[in-house]
């Protein structure tokens, strides 16, 4: 079961779209995301950073897990596609918490002439959350 959550931007907080999911077998945290400019130069906070494949995908999406065995497990061919569709969309992230699922854009996308942009955004993120989800159990 999902969740669409938009939450619109303020003075300090950036807007995003965002679908949630609950998965009865998961745990552990990992993060997947786009490679910035920053993130290339800080790194990715208190997880550790998993080695992606040397291919187009390790190229532009970082991953990074408090279980680097679970995390190198999740990252099967079929994820990594369904991630990289995800890369239309501005500032993506793909994280899972526990049993907790979300996949986020930092696009505010509930206005109605953005629709056809949510519809995608939407179908490419229950993609990844259903492979996440078959995988985990």
């Amino acid at each position: 079961i999902g969740k669409v959550v938009f939450t619109n931007g303020g003075e300090h907080e950036r807007a995003v779209t965002r679908l949630q999911a609950i998965s009865k077998y998961m745990s552990g945290s990992i993060t997947i995301s786009k490679k910035t400019f920053l993130s290339k130069t800080l790194g990715l906070g208190e997880k550790d950073e998993v080695t992606a494949p040397a291919n187009l995908f390790g190229e532009k999406f970082a991953v990074s897990a408090d279980d680097v065995a679970l995390a190198r497990k999740m990252m099967t061919p079929d994820l990594m596609k369904a991630v990289s569709q995800l890369e239309a969309f501005d500032r993506s992230v793909v994280e899972i918490e526990g049993t907790a699922i979300a996949v986020e854009t930092g696009l505010e996308l509930s206005a109605p002439r953005r629709e056809p942009e949510l519809v995608r955004f939407l179908e490419a993120a229950e993609k990844v959350i259903e492979i996440i989800i078959t995988q985990s159990e």
